[in-house]
């Protein structure tokens, strides 16, 4: 158990849940019948740039560690046979229930075997990290440059979102931030010992990138370009060609912002937390956990919100902040309960 991936697992998964906690509020989900919460939307926004590409880094980073010290780390059987059972098959367990309970039942079987294999709801996730563990074992297996593996993964990050099966297109948007954290364990990059001016130069980066985008968006500059009226007055290749450079500088900045985020989250972890501090056992233990609370905390939330009285019970504007705990304890109850069994363990231990 690597003392900066405890750090990292727990702040960014804490940080996920708070941010799922608002999503009836930001339209992510239907509004609940009775609750008008309003806040600053750059308070989670700010945030939700960092956390997915951080967990996706987290994987990578444990990969590269690991093939350091197991032969056949990269292997065929490792990478891809050993994930389909540690990611495909709780994905399609989860997301069954997933969809039983939240979704619509009513719906074209294909609709619903779509959504069901391609990870309803979060679990969309899973599916995409195993496609990121497929492209590493390619990558090693063909011996591959890292520096060419480099420039695909960000070609691959900036394509528009085809919505290809599996998740296939949301692995290629987070396969780059995947590969830097394999790299940094394989010193395929080496970060020398950084000065600690370098942590508030990356918040002023990401605190720069995000604002500029929050105040003027992408869409904002190119929409009046790209609507109806204007296709007749230009060509079709003139208005392809604009399409995908709005597509290509907004998932600009969501790289842009996911590097800078994961960068000084590992930073603060290495120079600030670790150097400092112990890491008390209740936390190594607890981020075994994170996995399992990753997978419960979505079906809590929605249960809270939707199926319980809760929301009309709190005044609005402390309803976040009592949902949140309530979510995590939760979570980590069902986790810990989980992990009590033969099935659960191989499910999520």
């Amino acid at each position: 158990m690597l003392k900066d991936v405890v750090v990292l697992r727990l702040t960014l998964i804490f940080l996920l849940v708070w941010t799922h906690v608002f999503a009836p509020f930001n339209g992510s989900w239907t509004p609940i019948e009775g609750v008008n919460l309003t806040y600053p939307k750059w308070i989670v926004q700010s945030i939700s740039a960092a956390r997915m590409p951080g967990l996706v880094f987290i994987s990578g980073y444990l990969l590269g560690y690991t093939s350091l010290r197991k032969n056949n780390a990269l292997s065929f059987s490792s990478m891809v046979l050993k994930k389909i059972r540690r990611l495909i098959v709780p994905c399609l367990f989860f997301s069954t229930i997933y969809y039983v309970l939240f979704f619509d039942l009513n719906a074209d079987w294909k609709s619903i075997l779509s959504t069901i294999v391609n990870g309803s709801g979060h679990l969309w996730f899973l599916p995409m990290l195993f496609w990121c563990f497929c492209g590493v074992w390619i990558v090693e297996r063909f011996n591959i440059d890292y520096r060419l593996v480099f420039f695909i993964a960000i070609c691959l990050s900036l394509l528009p979102g085809f919505n290809l099966p599996f998740r296939l297109s949301k692995s290629f948007q987070f396969f780059i931030f995947f590969y830097i954290g394999f790299a940094m364990q394989r010193s395929y990059i080496k970060i020398k010992q950084p000065q600690f001016a370098l942590i508030p130069l990356l918040i002023i980066i990401y605190m720069g990138v995000f604002i500029w985008n929050y105040k003027y968006p992408v869409n904002s500059i190119v929409e009046p370009w790209v609507d109806n009226s204007m296709a007749n007055e230009i060509g079709r290749g003139e208005l392809l060609l604009i399409k995908i450079l709005q597509y290509g500088f907004t998932n600009l900045v969501k790289l842009s912002l996911g590097i800078t985020g994961v960068l000084i989250i590992y930073l603060v972890a290495h120079m600030i937390i670790i150097p400092k501090y112990s890491i008390p056992a209740i936390l190594t233990m607890l981020s075994s956990y994170c996995y399992g609370v990753y997978i419960y905390h979505q079906f809590i939330l929605r249960g809270l919100y939707y199926y319980t009285p809760l929301p009309q019970m709190i005044p609005e504007t402390v309803i976040v902040w009592c949902v949140l705990p309530l979510t995590i304890i939760l979570s980590l109850s069902f986790t810990h309960l989980t992990l009590k069994t033969k099935i659960g363990k191989n499910l999520i231990g």
